[in-house]
C-alpha cells in the first residue's frame, strides 16, 4: 500500500448483548488509526479526539471525521455511515504538521472598540491581508472573540464565541456600525477548552471551531489590518487563553471507502469547482509491467482501460460535482478467483465539465479483495 498516504483504518463486526429478552446494543468498533496529526471523530453528542495512531472505538452509524490543518492545507472533513459489519477506510494525502506562530500576550497592542450596542476590548497583532488566526480557550471562559483585518478607526472581522449563548457569531465592524455576516450554533461546553479559528484570505471568511470549518461567508469591506483577541470586559483578558497565527490553509481533498460483505462504498470531499465530473477509477496497487492486460490495454484482473474508463461490473458513468463537493459512489464486488488476493487503490478522476482535461484526483483508498 503506497505509505505516502496517511489513513484511518477501521474494522468492524456486528456484536449485541447476549440477554435473552434485552435491547439489542450494537457494540463499539475497534478501529485503528494511522493518522500522525490526528483526526476529530463526531457522532452526534459523541467526541473521539486521536492526537495520533493508536487504537480507538468508534459507533455503529454516521460519523463525521475532521482533520487538522497540515503544511498544504486544510483536509476536508468527511461525512461516513459505519456498518456493523465491514471496514472502514479513511484517507488524506500525506503532509508535514502546521507550523502555527504563537503570540505572546506582551506583543499584543490593547485597543478599546465602542461600537454600539456594546464595546470590546481588542488586543491586536500585526497589521496583514491573508491570515489564519486562532485563539485556544480553556473551560469555564466567558465570551471571546478573533480579531482579522482590524483597525481601530475603520473597522475588522471579528468571530465570537459565546459559551453562555452556544454559538459562534461573525461580525464586520465598519465605522461605528457593527453588522452579524452569520452565526451557527455549536457545542461550546464548559466540560473542555476550545480552539476557535478565523481564516481571511481575499474575499473569503472561514469560522472554525475544534478543526472543523463550521461557518463560511465573502465579504470585501475589508482588505488589510490586524488580527488578534477581542472580549467583552476587560477583565476577561485575564482567563487563560493563547493565540496563534499562520497562512491561510488552502482545502486539500479527502476520501473514504466503507466496505461491506457484498459492496463498497467510496466517498470523497472533493475541491473541484462544481458541475464539474468525476468518474471512479480503479487500479491495481503498486501496478507493474508483469500485468495482464488485453490488447486494448485493459488490466484483465481489474477490467479497467488506460484512460481510466470504467467497464462493467464497474460504475462507468460521470458524476457531477455539487456545490459542496460531496462524492459518493457504490461499487458491486464481483467475486471473481482471479481478483483473490488484489489489493486496488479507488478514487474519483476529476474532469472539466465538458470532459476535456483532468483537473485532478482524489486520494486513493486501498480496496482489498
Amino acid at each position: 500500500m503506497n505509505t505516502r498516504f496517511r489513513s484511518v483504518c477501521v474494522s468492524l463486526a456486528a456484536a449485541f448483548s447476549p440477554a435473552a429478552g434485552a435491547a439489542q446494543t450494537p457494540a463499539p468498533i475497534a478501529a485503528e488509526l494511522h493518522a500522525p496529526h490526528g483526526a476529530r471523530f463526531v457522532a452526534g453528542e459523541w467526541l473521539l479526539v486521536a492526537r495520533g495512531p493508536g487504537r480507538v472505538e468508534l459507533p455503529p452509524g454516521p460519523v463525521v471525521v475532521h482533520f487538522p490543518s497540515d503544511a498544504l492545507g486544510k483536509p476536508r472533513s468527511l461525512a461516513v455511515d459505519v456498518p456493523l459489519a465491514g471496514a472502514v477506510t479513511i484517507h488524506v494525502p500525506f503532509a508535514a504538521p502546521a507550523v502555527m506562530l504563537p503570540l505572546p500576550r506582551a506583543a499584543l497592542v490593547p485597543s478599546v472598540v465602542a461600537r454600539p450596542p456594546r464595546a470590546a476590548w481588542v488586543l491586536g497583532g500585526p497589521a496583514v491581508r491573508a491570515v489564519r488566526a486562532e485563539v485556544t480557550f480553556a473551560a469555564g471562559a466567558g465570551a471571546i472573540g478573533v480579531v482579522a483585518r482590524h483597525d481601530p478607526e475603520r473597522g475588522g472581522y471579528v468571530l465570537w464565541a459565546d459559551r453562555a449563548a452556544g454559538q459562534l457569531v461573525l461580525e464586520r465592524w465598519l465605522g461605528q456600525d457593527r453588522f452579524e455576516l452569520g452565526s451557527v450554533a455549536v457545542p461550546l461546553t464548559n466540560e473542555r477548552p476550545h480552539t476557535v479559528s478565523l481564516q481571511a484570505d481575499g474575499f473569503r471568511l472561514e469560522a472554525w471551531l475544534d478543526d472543523a470549518v463550521v461557518l463560511q461567508r465573502f465579504d470585501g469591506a475589508h482588505s488589510d489590518g490586524a488580527f488578534g483577541v477581542a472580549f467583552l470586559d476587560a477583565n476577561d483578558a485575564e482567563q487563560p487563553w493563547s493565540l496563534r497565527t499562520a497562512p491561510p490553509a488552502a482545502p486539500r481533498a479527502s476520501a473514504a471507502l466503507v466496505r461491506e460483505p457484498e459492496r463498497a462504498v467510496l466517498h470523497a470531499a472533493s475541491t473541484a469547482p462544481p458541475k464539474s465530473l468525476a468518474v471512479v477509477e480503479l487500479t491495481l496497487d503498486v501496478p507493474s509491467p508483469a500485468t495482464p492486460r488485453s490488447p486494448s490495454g485493459a488490466a484483465l484482473t481489474t477490467l479497467q482501460g488506460p484512460a481510466g474508463s470504467l467497464l462493467p461490473p464497474w460504475p462507468s458513468a460521470p458524476i457531477e460535482v455539487p456545490v459542496d463537493g460531496m462524492l459518493r459512489a457504490e461499487l458491486a464486488l464481483p467475486k471473481l478467483p482471479a481478483m483473490y488476493g488484489h489489493v486496488l487503490q479507488a478514487s474519483f478522476v476529476l474532469l472539466s465539465a465538458d470532459g476535456a482535461a483532468v483537473l485532478g484526483r482524489t486520494p486513493a483508498v486501498p480496496l482489498t479483495f
